[in-house]
C-alpha cells in the first residue's frame, strides 16, 4: 500500500468522524439548551412577580385624612 493510499484512508476518517461528531453534539446539546431556555422564561416571569410585589410593598401608602367631627350640642 501506498502512502499516500494510507493518507487519503486517515483523511476520509478524520473527516467523516468529525462531521459525526458534530451532528451527534448538536443533537445531543440541543435538547439540554432548549431545557435551559424554559428555565430562564420561568425565571423571568417570577422575577417580574417578585418585582411587582416589592414595588406594591415599598410604594408609599396614602395618608389617612382625618375630619374633625362637629361636637354635639
Amino acid at each position: 500500500m501506498p502512502v499516500i493510499e494510507v493518507l487519503g484512508w486517515v483523511w476520509m476518517g478524520i473527516i467523516i468522524g468529525g462531521t459525526a461528531a458534530v451532528v451527534w453534539s448538536s443533537k445531543h446539546y440541543s435538547e439540554e439548551i432548549s431545557d435551559r431556555d424554559e428555565e430562564i422564561s420561568v425565571l423571568k416571569g417570577t422575577r417580574e412577580v417578585l418585582k411587582q410585589e416589592i414595588f406594591r410593598l415599598t410604594k408609599p401608602k396614602k395618608k389617612r385624612t382625618y375630619t374633625r367631627r362637629k361636637p354635639k350640642n
